[in-house]
């Protein structure tokens, strides 16, 4: 089918319009990954529910050629997500691509995303809480650590290897 320059552009806008209003993710190959692209993948989340895709996607152009303050939202809610069901490897690795991504092209200059800082975090596998000694830092909801393991006891095999200074639950 051959159309005309003016109706082709026509078409083109008409069909770019219609996948945004509808979040078909098919029309990125109309918009790029462009800041044209941010309200298509913004219906396509309010549709779908699918924050992974849209941030996965438009992580390798922002900040990169362009900046947008939906698209930086988008990358701290998906830093969340990923704190949230506990999966701090994919974070991590998340938070290094995204910076190794947002070195403007031409090369030689610094990445546009600031890494985020190191954290370490030492955990019990039974309790969670953090294994910090320091009463300001423990939370309100742990449960304090059972009397024969803060004062001592009298047998051997109670204090025998490290034990959790917050359930008192010996670690691997």
């Amino acid at each position: 089918m051959y159309l005309p320059d003016d109706d082709l552009t026509t078409y083109i806008t008409t069909t770019t319009s219609d996948c945004i209003e509808h979040g078909d993710i098919e029309g990125i190959v109309l918009t790029g990954l462009s800041a044209k692209a941010v309200p298509l993948l913004q219906t396509y989340m309010l549709k779908y529910h699918d924050l992974q895709t849209a941030i996965l996607a438009i992580s390798h152009t922002s900040p990169r050629y362009f900046a947008s303050p939906l698209v930086d939202a988008w990358r701290i809610e998906y830093r969340n997500l990923l704190n949230t069901y506990r999966l701090f490897l994919h974070r991590v690795k998340f938070d290094t691509q995204a910076t190794a991504l947002s070195v403007p092209s031409g090369g030689g200059q610094k990445p546009t995303l600031k890494p985020p800082p190191r954290q370490v975090s030492l955990r019990c596998n039974n309790c969670e809480q953090a294994l910090d000694r320091n009463p300001d830092h423990a939370s309100s909801t742990s449960a304090p650590a059972p009397a024969s393991f803060t004062q001592g006891s009298i047998f051997a095999d109670h204090k025998s290897g490290t034990v959790c200074p917050k359930c008192g639950k010996h670690l691997p």
